[in-house]
């Protein structure tokens, strides 16, 4: 039997019981927010949130992926990796923040404020400076700061949301207000919980960043397509149909969002693990036991929660969110057909740099931006969400074409 399912399997495991406490406090904040506000703030406050989404891989730069797969082959950059971490993605966010901005002065949403549209702004940074350099800490295996970092930034929101309202103030300004501070919080810890850096190491990364430049524009695009894909559907509610279907949307792709990433962990792991990999039979088995351990994982677990989606939603939610249970079930088969892709990506990602990495993103936006209009005119929130999974389907079947098809030429 090969050796490789164990260390994969107990990293996964151990990433998902972390990723789990996080998700616990996060959803307890969600559930408390979703009930205040009511479908039409919950809608208000995902689109404000979607637009800072949708510029954020543009505000990255492709620096997350750079730092989780090469930090730790290149230890020696770590210095010059956390200055780029740093100052790159500020740099890039005064271009990117005035985009978000001119949205919503183009298609302003019902009772938008410019303090809402000030903070939407500042989130853009710190939404992108958090996960890159939450990345490194990846990249060098420390598991479990990344995940403590993570699980600290979602204790502040929820701590945040719940003194909001204890004092009768949550709305979709403060929420707003707390999900950048918790961010930064996150920032802040990972920063600090990175390993001490001698004088003697403190080395520029700038000819390595540029020579990886192919690379980070790669990752730039496929996270650009995937996330305009997933946001720019509540924008597209929002502005065509109600913020109550974006409410219902969100507050649905909330809770299958939070299951993927609890047991979807190993994907992360995986991209550094793949590219550490020194033989080709080793990757092939390390990637074997991913894709299995997340497919067989991820049925069951979409399986329970479609099946108590009718009991759960109404009773963590309240009634009035009864409609987001359709929605729920059918992103349901989304989460399904992101386990199948994850696994192709992260075996492209990890292995090689050709463009056609960024194919299934681009298939996945294209299927989203052809099926999205008439299905959300037609059907509000369900569209939404069959355009969605109809993209991610697409979007894994052609991972896994063209993992086959460049197997010969992989590194």
């Amino acid at each position: 039997m090969c050796p490789a399912p164990r260390p994969l399997l107990r990293a996964g495991l151990t990433m998902s019981v972390l990723r789990a406490a996080t998700v616990a406090l996060a959803f307890g904040g969600s559930v408390l927010l979703t009930r205040t506000l009511g479908a039409e703030g919950r809608g208000t406050l995902a689109a404000l949130i979607a637009a800072a989404s949708i510029v954020m891989p543009f505000t990255q730069g492709g620096l997350e992926w750079l730092n989780r797969r090469f930090v730790a082959s290149h230890p020696h950059m770590l210095f010059g990796l956390i200055r780029f971490s740093l100052g790159a993605p500020l740099l890039l966010s005064l271009v990117a923040a005035p985009a978000v901005i001119g949205w919503f002065l183009v298609y302003p949403l019902a009772h938008q404020t410019s303090v809402q549209l000030a903070i939407a702004a500042v989130a853009v940074y710190l939404m992108a400076v958090a996960p890159v350099l939450n990345g490194l800490l990846l990249g060098l295996h420390r598991t479990t700061a990344f995940m403590l970092a993570a699980a600290a930034g979602k204790l502040a929101n929820l701590v945040g949301v719940i003194g909001l309202y204890a004092i009768g103030v949550l709305n979709p300004t403060t929420a707003l207000a707390t999900f950048a501070v918790a961010y930064a919080l996150q920032a802040a810890l990972t920063f600090a919980w990175l390993p001490p850096i001698p004088s003697s190491e403190r080395l520029s990364a700038c000819n390595f960043v540029w020579s990886r430049r192919h690379f980070l524009l790669q990752m730039t695009l496929h996270d650009a397509l995937s996330l305009a894909a997933t946001f720019c559907l509540p924008l597209l509610l929002a502005a065509h149909a109600s913020l109550a279907e974006a409410g219902y949307f969100a507050a649905a792709l909330t809770m299958t969002d939070a299951i993927a990433k609890t047991f979807g962990m190993l994907h992360l792991y995986g991209v550094s693990r793949l590219a550490a990999a020194s033989a080709h039979d080793e990757r092939a088995a390390l990637a074997s036991s991913l894709g299995r351990i997340s497919l067989w994982g991820m049925a069951a677990i979409a399986s329970a929660a479609c099946l108590a989606a009718p009991s759960v939603i109404p009773l963590l939610l309240g009634q009035s969110f009864a409609p987001a249970v359709p929605v729920f079930r059918v992103l349901c088969l989304g989460m399904l057909a992101t386990a199948i892709g994850d696994a192709a990506k992260t075996e492209l990602v990890s292995g090689s740099e050709r463009w056609t990495n960024t194919a299934p993103a681009a298939i996945q936006f294209l299927a989203v931006i052809v099926t999205a209009p008439w299905l959300v005119g037609h059907f509000g929130a369900i569209g939404a969400a069959w355009s969605l999974v109809a993209g991610i389907a697409l979007s894994a079947g052609a991972g896994h074409v063209i993992l086959i098809r460049a197997a010969p030429h992989r590194s």
